[in-house]
């Protein structure tokens, strides 16, 4: 019912102008305007569906405002439905009667409009919902859902400024760090973390407080909207803030930043939570406490964004457990260094010293800048992106492919296999940003992309097995044996990209743009004879931690596998490629020895 002439009971009609009355065949005005604009019924309810109205009506200051109420308000004691309009602002007539006539004539009416009503963000059957707007297979819907504010759950801002165009800007700048790439691939990945049945996990970059770790957070918030001026959230709270969080929160990232603002234990206080968001629901209460207190029990699913100064488990105790495998915290938030660069900060992409800066000022001056752009430009790409997930049927198929891609080009090394599901974490974020670069949002090379993203998996990786000793009889399994050491590097091979390069070279661009995708090269020398080189910079990425990396090729080079290096203390020697104009550092490979081997 609204802006009718329809006369729902006691000749009253609702208009947009005001509520009038008619007697004797005339219509007198007795009221301000309030209109009944819709039914809605809360499916979610574990009670059973409940039944709403939507409310329309003025202000004292001539301000129309929406409000939901339950349909038991208006039949019975009206006096909850008055003193709930009078304190958001409505002016009743004097005449006591007369809030009668017009609370009966509400009762009654039948709107022709039908919502669902939903307590919690994110995706409900095959629609997402934010406050705004809802995206389903038909395109966003502002009229079908509702977002019911509940003070049990703490929503997230999901802002929206600026265009995708303009903040496309924010990503490009994240082409030239790993793990600004990592988080923001987060923002994306969150949605669909139901569809491919992951629960929710974390990310933690460790880092000292200049390296530029919580600007990515910035960054990747940038995505849904969740910035504002005073920064992310942090990690000061209790164990039900952080529920209520996670449920304002639900099918996104959800930023906490800075372990330090942890009031006592920070490792055990990490520990909680990260079992408590892993969990994917509040904690279990009695029904009973439930309804008296309006909670809302739902179900979630998040990617905690999270930063600290040292690694989060390296205050736990990490003694192991029998079976020599790391703790379950350990996997479910997982850390990632965030100085990677030569310069200690984040920026570790090949051209991040001519597009961000050589020195730390220079760089730091340029986060600053998109960091301010961030909160200007936000929101748009999420919307932009849930419209053509939610309308796409393909979407969880695709998905699945580019999981099964990047297993396939980032195979996790036997010494890790029990680690697999973290792969399945990082799977997914590659996933998402692929198919957000396929709705031409995200302007990211997916090859970048999942070297960054398998850059990022490794450290974290190296982090956790360094961080224990495994049990003795599990030595062999967790890689200590020289046969596992030897396995993983062949997978690692196997996968690798090699280009072949010919004798005239110089002056292919496509032969260059090929090039600097690689992971090394082959050419044949002057007597016929075909080399295979691996670029130092793979053997950086394939084993971020030096001390592994020492180990690794310390055994390559005592089975000879890799060749002689330019000094007898070194393994790699320069070759001059002329498509990249000058000499490149490698390792010269004998592919014969490597499978002889293994």
């Amino acid at each position: 019912m609204a802006d009718d002439e329809r006369v729902p009971c006691n000749g009253i009609r609702f208009l947009r102008d005001g509520i009038y009355m008619s007697r004797r065949g005339e219509k007198k005005w007795i009221a301000d305007p309030i209109l009944l604009t819709a039914f809605a019924t809360n499916d979610d309810d574990a009670r059973g569906q409940q039944a709403f109205v939507v409310i329309e009506f003025i202000t004292r200051r001539a301000k129309w405002r929406k409000e939901i109420v339950p349909s038991s308000m208006l039949t019975g004691n009206n006096r909850d439905f008055v003193a709930l309009l009078s304190s958001l602002g409505y002016l009743w007539p004097s005449d006591r009667k007369t809030w009668s006539r017009i609370i009966a004539a509400l009762s009654v009416a039948k709107p022709n409009h039908h919502i669902r009503l939903v307590d919690v963000p994110g995706r409900h059957g095959n629609s997402y919902v934010l406050a705004d707007e809802t995206y389903t297979p038909s395109g966003p819907n502002r009229s079908d859902f509702l977002l019911n504010p509940n003070p049990t759950v703490k929503l997230g801002s999901f802002r929206r400024s600026g265009t995708v165009k303009q903040w496309q800007k924010i990503a490009k700048l994240c082409c030239h760090s790993s793990r600004a790439r990592l988080l923001m691939a987060a923002s994306f990945a969150a949605p669909n973390l139901r569809s491919l049945k992951i629960p929710s996990f974390g990310i933690n970059l460790s880092g000292e407080s200049t390296t530029g770790k919580s600007a990515l957070i910035v960054l990747a918030c940038s995505v849904p909207g969740l910035n504002a001026i005073e920064g992310p959230d942090t990690w000061d709270g209790t164990a039900p803030s952080f529920e209520q969080r996670a449920l304002g929160h639900r099918d996104a990232i959800m930023p906490i930043d800075d372990l330090s603002h942890v009031v006592g234990d920070p490792a055990q206080a990490a520990k909680l939570l990260t079992f408590r968001l892993s969990s994917n629901r509040p904690r279990s209460k009695a029904g009973q406490y439930v309804f008296a207190n309006n909670l809302v029990d739902r179900e979630y699913r998040v990617i905690a964004a999270s930063t600290s100064e040292d690694p989060i488990w390296q205050h736990l105790d990490n003694r192991p457990r029998r079976d020599g495998r790391v703790r379950g915290e350990q996997v479910r938030m997982i850390n990632v260094r965030a100085s990677v660069s030569e310069l200690g900060d984040v920026f570790d992409g090949p051209k991040a010293d001519r597009r961000i800066g050589k020195t730390t000022e220079e760089r730091a001056r340029k986060i600053e800048k998109y960091s301010e752009l961030a909160i200007k430009y936000q929101g748009e790409a999420y919307r932009a992106y849930l419209t053509k997930l939610m309308a796409d049927k393909d979407a969880e198929r695709a998905l699945r492919n580019y999981m099964a891609q990047y297993f396939s080009a980032a195979p996790v090394p036997e010494q890790y296999r029990w680690l697999r599901r973290i792969a399945r974490y990082f799977a997914a974020l590659y996933a998402s940003a692929a198919i957000a670069i396929d709705y031409g949002i995200l302007p990211w090379s997916k090859d970048a992309t999942l070297a960054d993203i398998r850059n990022c998996m490794m450290d974290a990786m190296e982090q956790l097995v360094a961080s224990f000793e495994p049990a003795p009889n599990d030595r062999a399994v967790h890689g200590k044996g020289d046969d596992s050491e030897l396995k993983q590097f062949k997978q690692l091979f196997d996968s690798a990209k090699f280009v072949s390069l010919g004798r005239r070279v110089k002056g292919n661009e496509k032969l260059t743009g090929q090039l600097k995708k690689a992971d090394g090269f082959r050419r044949r020398d002057r007597s016929g004879r075909l080399s295979t080189f691996l670029f130092s910079k793979t053997m950086k990425r394939w084993y971020p931690d030096e001390n592994g990396r020492k180990r690794v090729t310390k055994l390559l080079r005592s089975r000879r596998i890799f060749g002689k290096g330019r000094r007898p203390d070194t393994s790699t020697g320069e070759r001059f490629i002329a498509a990249l104009g000058g000499k490149v550092p490698c390792y010269s490979i004998s592919r014969h020895r490597l499978r002889r081997h293994y």
